[in-house]
Order: structure tokens, then C-alpha cells, then sequence
């Protein structure tokens, strides 16, 4: 299990179980490794680190150092009776200093304080948790505190790697690390203030529960404000949304009695005030529903004044908030979705025949887009109106008909995102080798050619012609859909991509029927949720979904549910968009994108994240989606709504229909 520092949303970090010292060599590094090879058996427990208060160290006088001790607690958060996501786990819990003074000493995390040394790795039943500590030792050489509310301010991370069982991938990544804050204050060197420091204190973790599926939460923060230095000091206050979903930050507020936002305030020598973060606490993009499992993000809220000041490490604070949702569906995006389709702009005139769209993973909002063959091997950065971005060049393969493009991991070892180029297309069934193309998701930096990496791959039985590439946003397992014309195809896992030899695409579920006029897939997404699947054709648009998913297979096995599309020339695009609630279609022959969006009231609940306050409901802007009443059976994966239309006489329900469903593992 690889944990990486936070990185901008939404998603999330990606670990992975390793060896302790694999664990702790890879923590942060970008690999890219082989794709993961695992199949259907792929082990999803899930590890859960509960969020840990901000610590204050106070090194006494006449001490050389001193040592903060604080509890950390794992929980095993399986809830399945067998299979995969089920049984104890055995779990690595370590901690090291991020950006600590120099000689602090970090360890743990121990669980067993009777045995020598430090015993970080801990056998948790399921359902059931464990606890150990962490120490945190800091010599007073290394730090300078000249007033006792200016403390030097560093953080220690912990993270948290399932090793058994083996190959394990975390369904619900983001829980699996914390960063803590620790205040240190050494009492020897306390002397005048300094001539400008403002400090802003700690807040404890948030655990903020929604009150359903698709609606937000508005939760006022207070943070205090200190001047520390002798002399006023204006201060001006902003925010950064670190990995939550943009907007988590919706305002801050220094003055609220005032009317309307103050972002500034002024404070007298060492005087304080409290400032009030206003945060509108999203629905995240993967399940919640267990109770057990929360999606953890962190938004920091920063001070600053004319003056450069004396300690900067301490103007500012990190707020982690832990989100659950009762009954949450997030993990599949919209319960159901609004008619009609609304127009999204129109794609730019470098992009004359759009063949694939998929939303990046580190740049919200941003979707990357390519063309059809014919045209020259670049990739494109679209906004979701169309607008251009930026184009990038890629070399390292001769590209023959690239189909369809997606975004997930960067393999089963790493914590970077990474873009896939599915260039399958094979109309004339003779190619016998067709390739994957990998590269890392670029900034959006002018001028860049991008090196691909060839990961080839062949079907069993002979060459098949394909449009669809899905890719499991967690993993970065990867799937294909062929392009048949009597049904919707048959679903192949990619196996064994970037080994010696080439990887192997084996059969996993085939899809259907469907009318004649309903063939040709010629593009798919799967949610970055991992619960639901979109599929389409020239003429229609089709979604699988199944609620509490763990692995796109089982997804796959699904009811086949007719969605809203929308005429387009050569309906060849379709992505979920950046926040999963949603999905852009796109076309060849620079016809206008197309967005549809969730049905029904997305509303805002604001009330303090722990209390009952009455709660005052308003429309939560996610775009122009009409209000509806759809709403999907948790129980089933089934929707209902008048945007959705269940596939008759040709579902691919398990054990219900006599029509094809799994093939192989």
C-alpha cells in the first residue's frame, strides 16, 4: 500500500499494501510500474484511520527536549460476510515527520507497549478496531518560539497499509492517512515578541455526515487569530481547498457581525479574534453507506499581513474533514438523472473529430480529449464548456485508430494519476496486436510533447474491433468493450499490461442484447465512485450500476438501464464529469458538448457538523439541472424516474436471465 502526500481533487491518494520497508520507501513516490494484473480476486478490505486532534509540545525550562505521546486507532472497516471486502486484516500503521525541526524523533505506531521496541503492524477483526501510539520527541536546539502563542508549527504523518491479505487495494484510500499537527513551544528561549507574527490555531478534525445522498452541507468553522507581535497587524485571510472538491472553501468571514464577507481583519499587539471559515461540505465521489468508512479530505486556512512574517509555518491551518453519507449512493454519482441533455459549449476546431473525453483526476475540472485516426497524435485539455486549454504532442508509439481515453491510477503500486489511450480500433478485425498507451497526467504547461508509454495486448481467439475503455479509477485496472453489431459487446479485463510478451485481454461478461440499432458501443466511463458504468452507442446512452460495488466486475454483471442521451452527428464521447454527478457527451464534426446532470433537489444543509441545529434548505448550484424525483433502490441498483428506461427482455441480472452474462473469472 503506497500513501502519498494530498494532492488536488478529487480524488483522493491511493495506497496500497506493501512490505513495511516497501511501504515506507515508496510512501509519496510517483511509480510507474506495470498495470495491475489482478483479476476478479483482487482483495478490497478496507483500512480506516480515525482523524487525530492537533498536539501541543511544550519543551519545559531547562530541558533539552521534550515528548508528546498521542493515540492513534485503525479500525477494519469490511462489511461483506465472505469475498472480497471481508475477514480480519492485518494492518502496518507507521508514522514519520513531515516537516518537523531537524533531530525530532518519530515513532510508532506501537501496539503492543509490552514487547521491545516499536510493534506497528496489528491484526484487526472485522468490524473491530485497534489502538497504538505515537511519539513525538523534539529538542529544543532546533526550534525558537519567542512567545508562547507563536509556536513553531510542523506535522507528522500516519499512515496506514493492509499486508494481509495479500494485493490488497483500499476501496476508500483517503481514510488510510493523517497528517497531525503539532504546536511546539520551548519555554527556554521565550523572550520579546517578534516585530510581525500572526498565528492561527489549530482546529480539531470534522465529522460532518450529510443528511442524504446528493445533498451538501454547510458548516461554519471558527478559527482564532492571534497577533503575537507588540504593534497592530492587518491580516488577510485565505483559503485552499487542497484534495476536497473545489468550493469546499466557500467563504471566510473575519468579522461576522458585520454585514456581508470581510476578508481582512485588524488586530492590536497581541490581541486575538475568531474568524469563521464558512466550508459547504460536498457529497464525495465513493460510497460512505457502511457507517464505518468516511472519505477524508483536508482545506487549510491561511493569515497574512504586510508585513513578512517572523514564522510563517504557523499563519496557517489545516482543517481534515471526514464526510459520510446514510444511504449513499455518491458511489454511483446521480440517483437519477435530468432531462434533457443542456448544451455544454461546443469543443474547439482542433478537435474536428472528438473520439474520446475523460476527466482529469488531478485538475479539477479539466478533460482530456483526443481524435479520431487521421489525425495527428496529440491530446488535448478541454474546460467542460469546450473551451481549449492546452494541446500536447505525444511521441513513442505510432498511433493507428485511437478510440477512447480514461484516467485512473497510474498502476497497482502507485499513488499518481495517469491518462490511458485505448488505440483498439480495428473495423476490419486484422490487427493482431493492438496497445494501450500510458503517460502520466501532465500541468498545463505550454509547449510540452508527451512520451507515451506501449503496453500492447491481444484477445483470445483473434483480433476484435473496440471503441470503449473503461479503467477502475482506484486500481487502474483496465477494461474494453468490443464493438459488435447484434449486441453491446463483450467486456475484457486487461491482464498482465507491460509485461514481457504483452498483456492478455480475458473475458469477463458479455453485455446484451439489445436491437439491432442499439450495437456499435462506440464509447464508455466508469464513475471515479467504482459503482456504476456508462456505456454508449451512436443513438443511446446506458448506464450499469450496482450499489457497494468493490470491483467493476461485479458492475459489469449489473442491469443494463437505458439513461438520457442526445442527438449527435457521431456520438463517439462520453465522461462522467469531475464531481461524479453528471456526465458530458461528446461528438465528431465540432458538434456542441452535451451535459446531463442529476434529477432531483440538490439541496444545502447549514448547521455546525456535530449538532442538531434546524437546518436551512437552499439550492446548491451544480449547474443548470432541472429539479425531478427519480431515485434508485439501494437493495437492487434499480432506478426509477423519468429519466430512466429499464432494458427489456435483455438485462444481464445475475441468475435471473437465461441471456449470456460472465465469461470466465
Amino acid at each position: 500500500m503506497v500513501l502519498a502526500a494530498p494532492m488536488p481533487r478529487n480524488d483522493t491518494a491511493l495506497r496500497r499494501a506493501l512490505p513495511t520497508l516497501a511501504f515506507v520507501a515508496l510512501a509519496g513516490a510517483l511509480v510507474l510500474g506495470p498495470v495491475s494484473t489482478a483479476g476478479a480476486a483482487e482483495e478490497r478490505s478496507d483500512a480506516v484511520l480515525a482523524a487525530v486532534k492537533p498536539q501541543r509540545l511544550s519543551i519545559p525550562r531547562g530541558r533539552a527536549s521534550a515528548t508528546r505521546t498521542f493515540a492513534v486507532q485503525v479500525r477494519n472497516a469490511n462489511q461483506r460476510p465472505s469475498g472480497v471486502g471481508s475477514g480480519p486484516i492485518t494492518v502496518n500503521v507507521l508514522a514519520s515527520a513531515l516537516d518537523c525541526p531537524g533531530g525530532t524523533i518519530v515513532t510508532g505506531a506501537d501496539f503492543d507497549a509490552r514487547a521491545a521496541g516499536d510493534q506497528p503492524a496489528v491484526t484487526v477483526a472485522q468490524g473491530g478496531s485497534a489502538r497504538g501510539k505515537v511519539s513525538v520527541e523534539v529538542p529544543a536546539s532546533a526550534v525558537a518560539t519567542p512567545s508562547s502563542r507563536a509556536p513553531v508549527r510542523c506535522r507528522v504523518r500516519v499512515q496506514a497499509g493492509v499486508t494481509s491479505p495479500a494485493g490488497n487495494v483500499d476501496p476508500r484510500d483517503s481514510n488510510d492517512v493523517l497528517e497531525v499537527e503539532v504546536d511546539v513551544v520551548d519555554r527556554n528561549d521565550l523572550a520579546a515578541p517578534p516585530a510581525s507574527e500572526a498565528v492561527a490555531s489549530p482546529v480539531k478534525p470534522l465529522r460532518v455526515t450529510l443528511p442524504a445522498a446528493g445533498v451538501s452541507k454547510a458548516v461554519p468553522v471558527r478559527i482564532k487569530l492571534h497577533n503575537a507581535a507588540a504593534t497592530p497587524a492587518a491580516l488577510t485571510l485565505s483559503g485552499d481547498d487542497g484534495d476536497c472538491p473545489t468550493g469546499t472553501i466557500a467563504s471566510l468571514d473575519a468579522d461576522a457581525k458585520s454585514p456581508g464577507v470581510q476578508p481582512g481583519v485588524t488586530l492590536g499587539g497581541r490581541k486575538s479574534a475568531t474568524v469563521t471559515a464558512n466550508l459547504l461540505v460536498r457529497p464525495p465521489l465513493w460510497s460512505t453507506a457502511d457507517g464505518a468508512s468516511p472519505a477524508r479530505c483536508t482545506v487549510r486556512v491561511s493569515a497574512s499581513g504586510a508585513i513578512a512574517d517572523a514564522d510563517p509555518g504557523n499563519d496557517s491551518v489545516a482543517i481534515t474533514i471526514d464526510t459520510l453519507v446514510p444511504d449513499d449512493v455518491s458511489g454511483a454519482g446521480c440517483p437519477s438523472y435530468a432531462t434533457p441533455a443542456t448544451s455544454a459549449g461546443s469543443p474547439p476546431a482542433v478537435l474536428p473529430e472528438l473520439s474520446g473525453l475523460a476527466a482529469s483526476r488531478s485538475l479539477p475540472g479539466v478533460y482530456w480529449a483526443h481524435n479520431d485516426s487521421g489525425n495527428a497524435f496529440e491530446l488535448h485539455a478541454l474546460a467542460a464548456d469546450g473551451t481549449l486549454l492546452q494541446s500536447y504532442a505525444l511521441s513513442g508509439a505510432a498511433a493507428v485508430d485511437i478510440e477512447d481515453v480514461a484516467v485512473a491510477r497510474c498502476g497497482a503500486t502507485s499513488s499518481a494519476w495517469c491518462i490511458y489511450l485505448a488505440d483498439v480500433g480495428d473495423n476490419n478485425a486484422v490487427r493482431s496486436s493492438v496497445a494501450i498507451y500510458r503517460l502520466p497526467e501532465p500541468d498545463l504547461t505550454p509547449g510540452q510533447t508527451l512520451p507515451v508509454t506501449v503496453l500492447p495486448f491481444t484477445y483470445p481467439g483473434g483480433p476484435r474491433d473496440a471503441e470503449s475503455l473503461v479503467a477502475e479509477t482506484a486500481s487502474g485496472r483496465l477494461f474494453v468493450v468490443s464493438k459488435v453489431l447484434t449486441g453491446f459487446g463483450d467486456v475484457f479485463r486487461l491482464d498482465g499490461l507491460g509485461q514481457p510478451g504483452g498483456g492478455t485481454a480475458t473475458p469477463v461478461a458479455t453485455l446484451g442484447p439489445s436491437s439491432p440499432s442499439d450495437g456499435f458501443l462506440t464509447a464508455a466511463d466508469a464513475h471515479p465512485g467504482g459503482e456504476s458504468v456508462l456505456l454508449r452507442s451512436y443513438s443511446r446512452v446506458w448506464e450499469l450500476r450496482l450499489p457497494g460495488a468493490l470491483l467493476l466486475e461485479e458492475v459489469f454483471g449489473a442491469s443494463l438501464v437505458q439513461v438520457v442521451a442526445a442527438a449527435q452527428p457521431q456520438a463517439e464521447a462520453i465522461a462522467f464529469t469531475t464531481d461524479g454527478l453528471g456526465y458530458l457527451l461528446g461528438s465528431e464534426q465540432l458538434a456542441p458538448l452535451r451535459r446531463v446532470g442529476c434529477a432531483g433537489p440538490d439541496l444545502v444543509t447549514s448547521g455546525a457538523a456535530t449538532s442538531g441545529i434546524s437546518r436551512d434548505r437552499r439550492p446548491l448550484l451544480h449547474g443548470s439541472e432541472p429539479a425531478g424525483t427519480g431515485r434508485r433502490d439501494r437493495r437492487s441498483g434499480s432506478h426509477s424516474g423519468p429519466s430512466l428506461q429499464r432494458l427489456s427482455g435483455g438485462t444481464v441480472a445475475r441468475g435471473k436471465d437465461p441471456s449470456p452474462k460472465r465469461v470466465g473469472a
